[in-house]
């Protein structure tokens, strides 16, 4: 979690790691990027 309070990093029950990067003054989504369990990058 960022001092927002926003998640920054969510691990999904099919393996997928989900991290996402937010604006720190508007707390809008920048970026956001999934991973598989070997690291490939899937979105």
């Amino acid at each position: 979690m960022n001092a927002r309070g926003q998640v920054t990093e969510e691990l999904r029950g099919n393996g997928l790691t989900s991290l996402t990067q937010c604006d720190d003054l508007t707390g809008l989504l920048l970026h956001q990027k999934t991973t598989d369990a070997l690291g490939f990058n899937l979105v």
